[in-house]
């Protein structure tokens, strides 16, 4: 189990963001915002332009809450989204594409850098990695203190 899981945190901690040059920018008024808390996993935002596309900001990205409340507070200014095409995914059972924001502008207001999102995503997936080796380690513990106890007890 703790080997799964150690495994799990390791191939997240893999994944990367697209380059910066890759960005494409959707402008748009917002149409529609939900903040999303499931039970378990991260938070995120989803959010809708007026044409009909859909994004989310994960919390991997840094700032939720700093995020939504200025989305919440937008008067009606125009949106500037970076994204890249591809790099999106779907709820199951969903036939929605969400792209990830990877860039909010608000007006002229910055709100997130691709360079603060970038920041955030490398310190998320560098504490990934040190969940995984910590896993790693105690269960690679675990099985041999284990096994050398149930060996004495035979």
């Amino acid at each position: 189990m703790l080997f799964a899981l150690a495994t799990l945190f390791s191939f997240a901690s893999h994944q990367s963001l697209p380059s910066a040059s890759e960005l494409t920018i959707r402008s748009g008024q917002l149409s529609s915002l939900k903040y999303l808390t499931p039970v378990k996993g991260s938070k995120s935002v989803r959010l809708q332009l007026i044409d009909g596309s859909w994004f989310q900001y994960s919390s991997k990205a840094g700032d939720i809450e700093a995020v939504y409340r200025a989305l919440q507070r937008n008067g009606g200014e125009l949106l500037q989204v970076g994204y890249v095409n591809g790099f999106s995914g779907s709820p199951v059972g969903d036939e929605r594409q969400f792209h990830n924001v990877l860039s909010l502008q608000i007006g002229s207001q910055t709100v997130r850098s691709y360079q603060q999102i970038e920041k955030a995503w490398k310190s998320d997936n560098q504490f990934a990695v040190m969940v995984s080796k910590g896993l790693f380690i105690g269960s690679t513990l675990l099985l041999l203190f284990g096994g050398a106890v149930r060996f004495r007890g035979q």
